[in-house]
């Protein structure tokens, strides 16, 4: 039976008029006549196989190993072997494809495997695998000398990342590659040079056998040597003005630990010494001798190029108006170059929160001028949210935002939320000009009305508000406020007499100022923060209350350790009546309680209290407040305080009478918008009526 032979019609096409040549040429010559069939079918099958080989891998077959193992394997391989799989299959081929796998048995616990190759055919690589037995690093033990306190985990750590893998085949143990060990070791007095041990020594021993599990157990000692900290620094190069520049980093430095944390540090200083005075892309270069117990510096300075900032153009913007970009950039045209000015101005950009991205293109001109190129990347400026959550403040809450961070491509915030909680409802409607006066001053103002269900009466509110707020340095913030509302007092629970007024307009100027200090404003482990509030209010301003209130707060956290610390708070305001009426409405009088005060009581229900119970504040407060926080693990710490203060109708700053005194514990979470802190204060100072604790759970820093 002749199978019949089948060609797609390309190739028909192709060989048709060749088979008619070479059918007349043997008919006219009157040659014997050839098997033109057989031999074109011979060609398409030549060539079939051609075209399998160009589009398909080698085969490789792996044996002696189990699936998993033989999965594992591959996947470490990954692409490595991909052209190696490329037909037709070589010897050469099947050699390398044998020596890389074999490499990766040895690096993954398997230091005596051994693979054999054959070449099947030439799509086709057989590796013959004996593993032999399988090698682990065995119990590590680490000795210190030198008296230095070390983290002897973490130099485990450090010695045995190299031989720890991602990807590593095997979880249960680490793999012995006795070079990776060695390698580890290296990464350990590295460590220790960073740490300030730079004459420290690290031996490490192995043995030349493994035990009865086969695993390898390792003895590391450390000699620290001395701390050594940072000495004489010698400048080379540089001229007397230039010299000068660099003198407060290094006065900063002397006698601190020499780290090679800091060491980048002090080269980052002088850069930006320079950077400040306009030089663009200033080199630094140390040498360094070891003296004892100091490192000695050689300092070299090649200073850049004295520039001065040219042309600012933008690309890519589409809400946002171009006259809006150039005035955020108009004052550093034709002044020296400072990247650290530049960079405080696209910071500026960044918080308005509708740029995604900003791309700077710089470029060095001739005349030593430098332009950049901004292309923006614009995000989302308007947005619609939810919110909710639960607290021991105000219970349950939810609420309702619109956001409009752009308004007419100006960079102009439009703001409105209305919230609902177990206090009551809250609406605010906020318009805010950044840079209004320049780059430090914004301006804000905002109308807004609450409703508030407090212990002893209801109250509601509904006024406006106009707010200047400059920031000189990135430390000090003043506001200039004006404001006014109309409050209505209802729902007493307690007599007139203890309320003052309960349906009057209040108005009132305020000039609040802070200076913080902190090394991180959301969670904070050093440093302090200060702030000094004072609000007058009368009939200049048409105000049916006069009243001068001063309220000023200290912070300050003190770090122990690694990550633990000490926080010390003290606190105190009074209200003063120029007319001595002692008329002051209960919602504006200072109260105890909450989580930034007396934490044995809640929000507003510490005392005084009238003859009924109920909290009726004062004219002043005192606060002191000392807590402790450490960690538990990761983000979660635990926070020991104690608190104490008063508020009392007296302004006395002596007045320490009816004082109260809360002790407790409690978990912090950090998050990066803040802590989640579940507090509880027991009340030390228990009287008939008051509650012996209260709990607390909040989100956010108290100050």
């Amino acid at each position: 039976m002749t199978t019949p032979l089948r060609l797609s019609l390309p190739l028909v096409a192709v060989l048709a008029p060749w088979l008619a040549i070479a059918t007349a040429t043997a008919q006219d010559d009157d040659l014997p006549a050839r098997n033109f069939e057989g031999e074109i079918k011979q060609w398409i099958n030549r060539a079939s196989l051609s075209s399998e080989a160009q589009t398909s891998q080698v085969q490789l077959n792996i044996e002696g190993i189990d699936a998993k193992l033989e999965e594992d394997m591959r996947a470490l391989a990954g692409r490595r072997i991909d052209y190696l799989l490329e037909p037709p299959a070589t010897r050469a081929v099947a050699d390398d494809l044998a020596f890389i796998f074999e490499r990766l048995f040895h690096e993954h616990g398997y230091p005596e495997a051994r693979i054999d190759w054959e070449l099947v055919n030439s799509m086709s690589v057989r590796l013959n695998v004996d593993t032999g037995p399988a090698a682990a690093v065995g119990e590590v033990t680490i000795t210190t000398t030198g008296g230095a306190s070390l983290d002897e985990e973490l130099m485990r750590e450090i010695l045995l990342a190299p031989s720890i893998t991602s990807d590593d085949i095997q979880r249960d143990f680490i793999p012995f590659v006795e070079r990776l060990i060695q390698r580890g070791t290296k990464n350990v007095e590295a460590w220790l040079d960073s740490q300030g041990y730079w004459l420290a020594t690290v031996e490490l021993k192995i043995p030349e056998a493994a035990d009865a599990q086969n695993r390898y157990p390792l003895e590391l000692s450390v000699d620290t040597g001395p701390l050594i900290q940072f000495g004489k620094v010698t400048l080379v190069d540089l001229e007397t003005g230039e010299s000068r520049l660099i003198q407060p980093a290094i006065e900063k430095i002397k006698g601190e630990t020499a780290t090679a944390e800091r060491l980048i540090q002090f080269e980052q200083e002088i850069a930006a010494a320079f950077d400040k005075e306009g030089y663009y892309n200033t080199q630094t270069r140390f040498t360094q001798e070891i003296e004892g117990n100091r490192m000695n510096l050689t300092v070299a300075v090649l200073p850049g190029r004295l520039l001065n900032v040219g042309e600012i153009n933008f690309l890519g913007y589409e809400r946002t108006k171009r006259s809006a970009l150039d005035r955020r950039f108009r004052s550093l045209k034709g002044t020296l170059y400072s990247a650290d000015r530049f960079q405080a101005k696209l910071e500026t950009l960044y918080r308005t929160g509708i740029f995604s991205r900003i791309d700077v293109e710089e470029i060095v001109e001739p005349d030593n001028t430098i332009d950049y190129t901004l292309t923006i990347h614009e995000g989302t400026s308007k947005r619609i949210g939810v919110s909710g959550g639960v607290s021991s403040e105000s219970g349950g809450y939810s609420g309702i935002q619109y956001r409009d961070h752009n308004v007419l491509g100006k960079m102009h915030r439009f703001d409105v939320e209305f919230e609902y909680s177990a206090l009551g409802l809250r609406g605010d409607l906020a318009y805010g000009v950044p840079w209004i006066f320049g780059d430090r001053t914004m301006y804000q103002a905002r109308l807004f009305a609450i409703a508030r269900d407090y212990a002893a009466y209801d109250k509601f509110e509904y006024g406006w508000q106009s707010v200047l707020e400059f920031r000189p340095n990135e430390h000090y913030k003043l506001s200039l406020g004006l404001d006014g509302a109309f409050t209505d007092i209802s729902g007493l629970e307690i007599a007139e007499t203890l309320t003052g007024p309960t349906d009057y307009y209040f108005s009132k100027v305020s000039i609040n100022q802070s200076y913080d200090k902190r090394d991180d404003a959301v969670n904070p482990r050093k440093g302090w923060i200060a702030a000094l509030n004072v609000d007058a209010a009368g009939g200049f301003l048409g105000s049916d209350v006069n009243l001068i209130r001063t309220d000023a707060r200290l912070a300050w956290y003190l770090p122990l350790g690694d990550s633990s610390h000490i926080r010390l708070v003290g606190a105190g305001g009074a209200l003063y009546e120029p007319d001595g009426e002692r008329t002051v409405p209960i919602d504006q009088r200072f109260f105890q309680g909450g989580a930034s005060g007396i934490r044995s009581f809640r929000e507003r229900r510490g005392p005084p209290y009238s003859p009924s119970g109920k909290p009726i504040g004062g004219n002043s407060y005192k606060l002191a407040s000392a807590e402790l926080v450490g960690p538990i693990k990761g983000p979660v710490k635990f926070v020991l305080f104690a608190d104490a203060g008063n508020v009392t109708e007296s302004t006395d700053p002596l007045n320490f009478s009816n004082s109260e005194v809360a002790v407790g514990a409690g978990l912090r979470v950090n998050l990066p918008t803040g802590p989640i802190r579940l507090e509880y204060g027991h009340n030390m100072t228990h009287d008939d009526g008051e509650t012996e604790g209260t709990l607390h759970f909040v989100i956010g820093i108290s100050f």
